[in-house]
């Protein structure tokens, strides 16, 4: 009978063991590695989206249609499903996904809307008096704590309120500031004063301003005298009296006592008749009556505080002057005719 015999495995032999350890070692080290890469796509996926990597479509969850929209852009190059700004979508950003997979966040509230903005408003009434006179300045503000004053008046200032200018000798201007958390707002204002800084004339300077019983030529005298020291004082050459002007004057003071008609147009006439009819050769002139004032000097201040008959008065574009005056007492009536151009 033959026998058999086994021999038992030698503790150094090369088997079964042998080549299962080199496996697990190699597993171990592809394990690591995949591991590393892994955990840096994911590092790039948060510096990218620090709130919830894989949400590609922004409903703070990710869910299957995350899943759907990456899958359909597999392969390609789209910067809103690219999670780890590779350049491509591939198996780096699958993995980011499906390690958030069914993650869901609650976004952080809006901040808050800034604070408002102040606004300020400041009037003055009325914004043009003769030398000596007042005005009254009124303000408000909104979304503010607030007010400082500078310019022609200084100092603090509720936020909304009134105060008179005082007696006024020049042409002031004032400014309001106000504050508040949302910062800052500013208005302004101006007072012209008339007469101020020489441009009415002193009695010295032209005779007879207030002579109400002085002959009309004498008169006419002053009131031309009047506008070129007015005009002087503001920068403007002299206006020098004109012929058909000086007519056209005294033609529609005329009209205006015999139609009873204070009108630029009295007697149905357009306003520029008489100076057409008269033959004036400047290409621009204007007009400026009024009545009732018994003096130049009063009828000429009169005019200066308006502001449509002082910009008549301080045209640069005038060279020439007609004036009259007709009537008395309260029919006393005042014409100027400017013309140049």
């Amino acid at each position: 009978m033959k026998r058999f015999s086994l021999k038992a495995p030698k503790k150094n032999s090369t088997g079964l063991s042998g080549q299962m350890a080199f496996k697990w070692k190699h597993l171990v080290v592809f394990a690591t590695f995949f591991a590393a890469l892994g955990g840096y796509s994911l590092w790039l996926s948060f510096a990218d989206n620090p709130l919830l990597p894989g949400d590609i479509n922004n409903d703070n969850k990710v869910d299957v249609t995350d899943l759907s929209i990456l899958l359909s852009n597999w392969g390609l190059s789209n910067p809103d499903v690219d999670l780890n700004d590779d350049g491509v979508i591939n198996i780096f950003d699958l993995s980011i996904l499906l390690s958030n997979y069914g993650r869901t966040i609650t976004p952080p509230p809006p901040p808050p809307p800034p604070p408002p903005v102040p606004t300020v408003s400041l009037s003055a009434n009325p914004t043009s008096v003769a030398a000596g006179g007042s005005s009254t300045l009124s303000w408000s503000s909104t979304n503010a704590t607030s007010c400082t004053a500078s310019g022609a008046w200084s100092g603090a200032k509720t936020t909304s309120g009134s105060q008179s200018t005082g007696a006024l000798n020049a042409t002031s201007t004032y400014n309001l500031s106000c504050s508040g958390s949302g910062g800052s707002g500013n208005a302004s204002t101006t007072v012209t004063v008339t007469g101020a800084t020489g441009e009415i004339a002193t009695e010295a300077q032209c005779p007879n301003q207030n002579n109400a019983s002085a002959s009309v030529a004498v008169q006419n005298t002053a009131m031309i005298c009047m506008h070129n020291v007015g005009r002087n004082a503001n920068g403007r050459s002299s206006l020098t009296q004109n012929t058909p002007l000086m007519s056209a004057s005294a033609a529609k003071a005329n009209d205006i006592i015999t139609c009873n008609e204070f009108s630029h147009t009295a007697c149905g006439r357009p306003f520029d008749y008489w100076i057409k009819s008269y033959n004036y050769p400047g290409l621009c002139y204007g007009e400026n009556i009024a009545q009732g004032y018994q003096t130049v000097r009063a009828a000429f201040i009169a005019w200066m505080n308006s502001p449509g008959h002082r910009a008549n008065i301080l045209n640069a574009n005038y060279r020439d002057i007609g004036v009259a005056v007709q009537g008395a007492s309260s029919q006393k009536t005042w014409v100027m005719n400017p013309g140049g151009c």
